[in-house]
């Protein structure tokens, strides 16, 4: 047990995140889904000098621009392809992983092998087999950001104690402009060790570095068209009960990892008896902290506080009507932090250790004998077919019946096929004028889509179908039956 600390396990976590995903980035049908082709689509405009995209385009949120910094070096080195953006991200992921095990140890040295144990329960955990390699503009980022934000809290060193909180500050703003979600488990944490500390000057400088960045990046934001945004359901206590009483179920499936936006199917029975214990742990934890804070505070605020992310999260799952699991992804890491800062106070290492051996273990098997596969709409070699065939009949812009679609046709053409959505202006409106140009001009253009999915358009002809069909010519009275046009074009 010795050799453990003279082994730099940071760089163990790293690489046993990279020896984990080998069974997906070997995978042929490696392919990017639509978002991620907008991640890759950002980070090419940055290499070919054309742009440097700060937010996920569309967006006046999903600060994307460390995915985009991140992937740079991997396309000079491998070339602008799937696998480069893929093993970015991983590599991004591998990062918070390593910093969130520092984060513990700076917490509690004493349980350095429990915290390689949770590291490697967030490594094998099935919510994260797929998000591990996902360039979604901001999820990542949020996640190494915040185990950046832990280990600079707990940090036990000497340091300028204005330099921390300022470094503090300007890491949980790019958090919350990245995807906020996080932020339910740093801001309690946050609050906590600022209270504790006695003095506000700390605070003062992590509150002016916040400021400041977030002024910054409002100048970033001018003139983006932004196309989708945050659209909460009307807070009726209707709404409010049915959002707890099906939370247990959304953390289950979440955890499952097995899901497309609100998608989502029950994988083999390693992951399923997985999700439900994690499930139950998470309840465990929550419940743990709340019976502190009612009958048995002393001692134990800085574990309430790292468990008031369970409500926080229940509360924001209200703003949405389905259940999307990517929401749920801070739970796994914050579930965990809370129960090692539990044990500073319980000498329970034992039964702890044999129940995160016993998860590892599970989960070890899992991924090693039965890699996830997960079900989607999207095909690798169909895909690179039909833009073959698109090539030959001389088609470069093309009209897309689902809003993924044009973004890999762009990226997998290498943007020699331009596409657009039903939405006008879209993510890239310029883009969106260069296919309506070549349709009004009398170019050749087509619509394209996945099988059968033709979006309620009376097309004439369909000139192939395999997993996604093509129509050429389209006239642009058959495309006002579902795709918006400018005004006056």
């Amino acid at each position: 047990m010795k050799l453990l600390y003279k082994i730099p396990v940071p760089a163990i976590i790293f690489l046993l995140c990279i020896a984990t995903r080998l069974p997906l980035l070997t995978d042929p049908g490696l392919m990017l889904d639509g978002d991620e082709c907008v991640v890759a689509l950002m980070a090419k405009h940055a290499y070919l000098g054309k742009e440097l995209p700060v937010y996920f385009w569309g967006q006046n949120y999903g600060f994307s621009l460390i995915e985009v910094l991140f992937i740079l070096p991997f396309y000079a080195v491998m070339g602008i392809n799937t696998l480069a953006v893929k093993l970015a991200m991983l590599c991004f992921w591998g990062l918070g992983v390593a910093f969130l095990y520092k984060a513990m140890l700076q917490i509690n040295r004493r349980h350095k092998v429990l915290a390689l144990l949770f590291a490697l329960i967030i490594i094998l955990c099935p919510a994260w087999v797929n998000w591990s390699i996902k360039a979604r503009g901001g999820y990542l980022t949020s996640f190494t950001l915040s185990s950046v934000v832990l280990y600079l809290l707990f940090y036990q060193r000497r340091i300028n104690e204005y330099i921390r909180f300022a470094a503090i500050g300007l890491l949980v703003c790019l958090v919350y402009e990245s995807q906020p979600f996080w932020l339910a488990g740093l801001l309690p944490l946050l609050l906590f060790r600022i209270v504790e500390r006695g003095s506000w000057r700390p605070a003062l400088a992590c509150m002016a570095a916040s400021v400041v960045v977030w002024m910054l990046l409002l100048v970033a934001k001018t003139g983006v068209t932004e196309i989708y945004g945050i659209h909460p359901p009307a807070m009726t206590m209707d709404v409010i009960k049915a959002a707890i009483i099906r939370f247990p179920e959304y953390v289950y499936k979440s955890l499952q990892g097995n899901y497309i936006f609100a998608w989502h199917q029950d994988t083999n029975s390693y992951y399923t008896s997985f999700a439900k214990i994690f499930t139950v742990l998470i309840f465990l934890t929550g419940l743990l902290g709340l019976l502190h804070l009612l009958f048995n505070r002393k001692g134990f605020g800085l574990f309430i506080a790292a468990t008031l992310f369970i409500p926080l999260v229940v509360g924001y799952s209200m703003l949405t009507e389905t259940m999307e699991g990517r929401y749920m992804l801070p739970l796994t890491g914050y579930t965990l932090l809370a129960v090692y800062i539990y044990m500073n106070r319980l000498n329970l290492s034992v039964p702890v250790h044999l129940g995160a051996t016993y998860l590892v273990i599970a989960a070890a098997i899992a991924t090693l004998m039965y890699p996830m596969r997960t079900q989607t709409m999207y095909h690798r070699q169909a895909l690179e077919e039909s833009l073959e065939y698109l090539n030959k009949q001389g088609v470069r812009y093309v009209y897309a019946t689902d809003c993924m679609l044009p973004w890999e046709v762009m990226f997998y053409s290498d943007e020699k096929i331009l596409g657009r959505m039903f939405y006008f202006p879209g993510r890239y409106p310029v883009y969106d004028t260069m296919v309506d140009r070549a349709l009004c001009g009398g170019e050749k253009t087509a619509v394209i889509g996945y099988w059968r999915a033709y979006a309620g358009l009376e097309l004439d002809t369909i000139d192939r179908e395999t997993q996604y069909f093509i129509s050429t010519n389209p006239t642009k009275e058959v495309l006002e039956k579902a795709f918006q046009f400018p005004l006056g074009e």
